[in-house]
């Protein structure tokens, strides 16, 4: 049997993962049944676990591609914006809205510390969110405040709007304030610049 090429197996990998996407969206870390999974890619067990390792391996690279996905269209909603402060609100208003968007709730906002741990989980929000929030800031402050204190104080704040906004009873209303919250603590910071 030839050997697949890293096309294919490049293939393979995007195809899990989103197949994973929507798997663990629909039932969860704790309960997703891997077997199912592979079944409605048509691959084997081998080849999951030949890409991921395992079910908290392959969890981990559906949470990335989620974050790294979001990390994208905050980007681009920043740089849509144009000015730097008018960017970062713009980013962090696309991040909040996150927030009210099923699967990333599940996948991101429930299951992913839980399951991956609060220092891996880290690890990937400042990689995709928080880093690039931290150039932004340094960019629209030009170099006239403490980007990397203040990125980490809106990441956080961001991150526990996001959970307050996905389990609330109603989460459009709620993302109507979170992002005004955001705002206002943007403005706070430019004022004190």
């Amino acid at each position: 049997m030839p050997r697949r090429t890293a096309e294919e197996a490049a293939q393979t990998r995007r195809a899990l993962i989103e197949a994973g996407v929507e798997h663990f969206a629909q039932r969860g870390y704790a309960t997703a049944k891997l077997e199912e999974l592979i079944v409605s890619v048509g691959v084997t067990r081998g080849a999951l676990y030949h890409h991921f390792g395992n079910k908290r391996g392959f969890f981990d690279a559906v949470v990335e591609h989620l974050l790294e996905a979001l990390g994208q269209r905050v980007s681009g909603a920043s740089d849509k914006a144009g000015d730097g402060w008018a960017g970062i609100e713009a980013g962090c208003s696309v991040f909040l809205g996150a927030a009210t968007d099923p699967i990333y709730r599940r996948v991101v906002i429930i299951d992913g510390a839980a399951a991956l741990g609060w220092s891996r989980y880290k690890e990937l929000d400042d990689r995709y969110l928080t880093r690039p929030l931290q150039e932004g800031l340094a960019a629209a402050s030009d170099g006239s405040t403490d980007a990397e204190a203040l990125a980490t104080a809106l990441s956080g704040a961001m991150n526990e709007l996001a959970l307050w906004v996905a389990g609330h009873d109603k989460p459009r209303a709620a993302l109507r304030r979170a992002r005004a919250t955001i705002t206002a603590l943007i403005a706070a910071a430019r004022v004190e610049l």
